[in-house]
């Protein structure tokens, strides 16, 4: 996100607070360093690739970001204690900062 300013400036209209990590789609064209995409490819990417590393690492995740004028807080929870959900009973990490 703070390398991709423009989108990520645009707080609650940005992809990376309307678009679901779930959801998002790779972008064939954001992965070369002189890639053709815009700030909102370059978001969307940027969340299909984060959601796809956080499921190998942590099958059954909640991951979100929120927005809450000026600060962005992203926040993980996994199935810590293995009973096959992911709930108040699972640890949850959160980091929160401004651009």
């Amino acid at each position: 996100m703070r390398a991709n300013v423009a989108d990520a400036s645009l707080g609650s209209t940005s992809v990376y607070i309307t678009k679901a990590p779930s959801a998002a789609a790779a972008k064939t064209g954001c992965t070369a360093i002189a890639g053709t995409c815009t700030p909102a490819q370059m978001a969307e990417n940027d969340l299909a690739e984060w959601y796809s590393d956080l499921v190998a690492v942590f099958p059954l995740n909640n991951i979100g970001i929120s927005y809450a004028a000026p600060v962005y807080t992203i926040s993980i929870s996994w199935d810590d204690n293995r009973d096959g959900a992911t709930d108040s009973a699972d640890p949850t990490f959160q980091m929160s900062f401004q651009l």
